[in-house]
């Protein structure tokens, strides 16, 4: 389980080595379609795993270990990751939700303005 954890981490950073050769040898179409899907596999993965990484920590807290009805001790036993670790995926983790909260905020916005534009002209 603790390299599990980690290689979405380590996939991610070599990706982008990829991606150019990729795109370089492969039709455009199916090069995007390609490239769209493995950055989508590879953030939902990170995604998870900055998760796991950061519920770690979390379950280091005996209250909260508590709250899930789990033993705090028990889950130190078995854990993957230093608490620096766990603390550094939960601050990655929680960058990367507000960075998606914001983008999904302007394009929400942005799709109101246009609406509300489309709306003011004439038929």
């Amino acid at each position: 389980m603790h390299i599990a954890v980690y290689l979405p981490l380590l996939l991610c950073l070599l990706a982008p080595l990829g991606a150019r050769p990729l795109s370089e040898r492969c039709e455009p179409r199916l090069a995007t379609w390609l490239l769209t899907a493995s950055s989508l596999l590879l953030g939902t993965a990170t995604t998870i795993s900055l998760g796991l990484l950061a519920i770690t920590g979390v379950l280091r807290i005996p209250q909260l270990a508590a709250l899930g009805h789990w033993s705090a001790h028990t889950a130190q036993h078995d854990d993957p990751a230093q608490l620096s670790i766990a603390l550094l995926a939960g601050t990655l983790l929680g960058g990367a939700v507000l960075m998606a909260a914001r983008m999904l905020w302007r394009r929400a916005r942005s799709l109101a303005a246009a609406a509300l534009d489309a709306a003011c002209m004439p038929a």
